[in-house]
């Protein structure tokens, strides 16, 4: 490549054959310019204009492939480099690999009208042109260029304009801004070996940490979503690994540091009841990977809405650290007049309102059950109680578009609330048979 060449040549972009880490890519690529764009997972483009006086164009290739190749061979991730007039042009080179636009098909206008394949709008018609005009015999970039422009803009508009004014490079194209994510990241290192036998001291420095951690979310109006914990120490034949790392995704983000330390104190008295602290503690790090929106301001005087609504999902993450992933979640109401129906499992729990109303039902809910009530006595598998109070809480029916053979003698009900001798109190039913049923119990 001549140098008259390389003067036309202002932006790189490497293609990724497959989705891929573009985000780590392009804060490797700010060593060569500080104008980065990123098409996510797919590519980036590195602004090498005003780069002439610094790299050759020979000399800008080697250290490009020399600096990121070994990094992709990493990641198993295969690359193409473009380098071209403007964005749309090295990112055709570096997609097709080839230099020839004009023998490209006209699938590559997808690129030139929304290079960053953003736009959800403008693919569909792009779609319907280029199935046009395969229709009508024009298949390269070649011969669509040969259009006359009057002829392209009275029959599909502004579309095609703008794919043939990029083709010519006659209008600017916007880089939307990029900067790397920024990274909080709080790490203590102790003057001196410290052995650690206890779970507690670590928790100690752990909670620093968080203390810092949201201060700094919280100005920035932030919560943590993804979370890493790493505890560093002395390598021997007893410990082989330098460090044990922890990821946290938490159910809900997270904005203070009681209810996270909570979640992680959880993981890491099972880590360390399993796999038993033997050597000495170099030091501790906490970094916050992913944040989701947050709000900052004074705390409310009046109410406690806010702090309640923490504290449960605070709970609620705590819980899913215990039980496993999948195993809490929230009941979403639909419209059942059958208790043993009238809930599912909410499919996304981190959409939910922070205020939810539901009516009263027992907190353990069962398929029903037989069960015989004759006089004051109840009875179930075998067992006999005395009923102390029984109070009437609501009679349903079915609805007249429902098929009653669906219901299993269940159409009509009378639900009753029973407290037994010894405390309980159970959620009974009778159907129109006048048989009774446990539906569940009160807490």
């Amino acid at each position: 490549m001549s140098n008259s060449e390389y003067k036309n040549l202002n932006v790189a972009c490497l293609w990724l054959q497959k989705p891929g880490p573009t985000e780590k890519l392009a804060e490797l690529c700010l060593r060569f310019s500080p104008q980065i764009a990123v098409r996510k997972n797919e590519a980036v483009f590195v602004e090498i204009g005003k780069m002439r006086l610094l790299y050759s164009p020979e000399e800008f290739v080697k250290i490009f492939q020399q600096l990121l190749n070994p990094w992709l061979k990493r990641i198993e991730v295969n690359a193409r480099l473009g380098l071209g007039r403007d964005l749309t042009d090295s990112l055709a080179r570096a997609h097709f690999g080839t230099a020839n636009i004009d023998s490209l098909s006209l699938d590559a206008l997808y690129d030139f009208a929304d290079p960053f394949n953003n736009d959800p709008v403008i693919r569909p018609y792009l779609q319907k042109m280029i199935t046009a005009f395969k229709d009508l015999g024009v298949h390269k970039i070649s011969q669509f260029k040969n259009i006359p422009a009057n002829q392209l803009v009275s029959r599909f508009g502004a579309v095609a304009m703008l794919s043939r004014q990029r083709l010519e490079h006659s209008v600017p194209l916007t880089w939307p801004y990029w900067k790397p994510a920024e990274i909080i990241k709080e790490k203590t290192d102790f003057p001196y070996f410290e052995f650690y036998g206890e779970l507690e001291p670590v928790l100690f420095e752990l909670k620093k940490q968080l203390d810092q951690i949201f201060q700094r979310l919280w100005i920035r109006e932030r919560r943590a979503q993804k979370m890493r914990v790493r505890i560093f120490f002395e390598t021997n034949s007893r410990q082989v690994r330098p460090f044990r790392e922890f990821q946290f995704e938490f159910l809900l983000p997270q904005a203070y540091t009681k209810g996270a330390l909570a979640i992680i104190k959880e993981r890491l008295s099972k880590d360390f009841t399993d796999h038993p602290v033997t050597t000495p503690l170099q030091g501790i790090e906490t970094v916050v990977i992913e944040t989701t929106a947050g709000v900052s301001g004074q705390k409310n005087f009046f109410h406690r809405h806010e702090e309640v609504a923490e504290a449960k999902y605070a709970l609620l993450a705590q819980l899913q650290e215990i039980h496993g992933d999948g195993s809490v979640y929230h009941a979403e109401l639909v419209e059942d007049h059958r208790p043993e129906k009238s809930w599912k499992k909410c499919s996304s729990i981190k959409n939910l309102p922070p205020q939810l109303h539901f009516p009263l039902r027992p907190t353990h809910l069962f398929t029903p059950e037989p069960v015989v009530i004759k006089n004051s006595f109840f009875a179930y598998q075998g067992q006999q109680f005395k009923i102390i109070r029984k109070s009437s809480i609501e009679r349903i029916n079915g609805a007249w578009f429902e098929d009653p053979s669906d219901l299993n003698d269940s159409y009509d009900r009378d639900y009753f609330s029973l407290e037994l001798e010894d405390g309980r109190t159970l959620f009974i039913f009778r159907n129109r048979k006048g048989h009774y049923f446990l539906q569940g119990a009160f807490a």
